[in-house]
């Protein structure tokens, strides 16, 4: 429709200058150069509104396409978790301690670029797996996710600044593996929106005493704090 309207414009612009207008006239004698003008101007505003339409309609689809690639459809988080200890025996190579419910496994205060704070929850997405290495450090490695319901999913990935905080369930550790439970614990993370990596986080390792942390139900908890840009683009 765009280049319709340019040809339509284009056609206006040849009556406008008189091309064709001697053929027109010998073969219909009614019609005088003030017709023919109203009628190349008529043609010229009919082709350049055709073609203005078309391009609002053009920059209105970009927009919305565009608009459709920065909403947060997805929000998730690989952890890559590693601790160790003085071990009683071999470091753990199984699953120890499981989450029972739906309780959340991490959570992350995300700071948006208006000024904003908000804490986010992530359930378990993928089960954790474990892979001990030769120097006594194992790795426990899960993936979680947002809830579709949670106030990130439909949010402008744009807005979204940096994640101060995160804190997250150390699985595989338990009093039982170390000979003084005390651990040292890290991690690496990768954080991905709508399947694209945003961030990639990499934990100093820290000391823990098991026994002063909460086990209940589920693992132990270990925070972070940091400033971690999230490139959203």
């Amino acid at each position: 429709m765009f280049w319709l309207g340019l040809l339509i414009a284009l056609l206006a612009g040849l009556v406008g200058i008189g091309l064709s207008r001697a053929r027109m006239k010998s073969r219909f004698p009614l019609v005088r150069d003030l017709h023919l003008d109203w009628v190349a101007l008529g043609l010229l505003v009919y082709g350049l509104c055709i073609s203005a339409i078309n391009y609002v309609l053009a920059e209105r689809q970009i927009a919305d396409l565009t608009k459709a690639a920065r909403t947060v459809r997805s929000f998730k988080i690989d952890f890559d978790v590693q601790f160790t200890s003085n071990w009683i025996s071999d470091p753990p190579s199984s699953p120890r301690v499981i989450v029972l419910g739906q309780s959340p496994v991490a959570i992350a205060e995300i700071a948006l670029k208006a000024g904003d704070v908000r804490g986010l929850k992530l359930y378990m997405e993928r089960e954790p797996s474990f892979a001990p290495s030769k120097d006594g450090w194992v790795h426990t490695i899960f993936r979680v996710r947002a809830e579709p319901g949670s106030w990130i999913v439909g949010s402008d990935a744009t807005d979204l600044d940096e994640i101060r905080k995160l804190t997250f369930q150390a699985y595989g550790v338990r009093l039982q593996d170390s000979r003084d439970g005390r651990f040292t614990i890290g991690a690496k993370s990768r954080i991905f929106i709508n399947g694209s990596r945003v961030a990639e986080i990499k934990f100093k390792p820290q000391n823990a005493a098991l026994s002063q942390l909460p086990l209940g139900d589920k693992s132990p908890e270990m925070s972070f704090n940091g400033h971690w840009a999230i490139r959203a683009e």
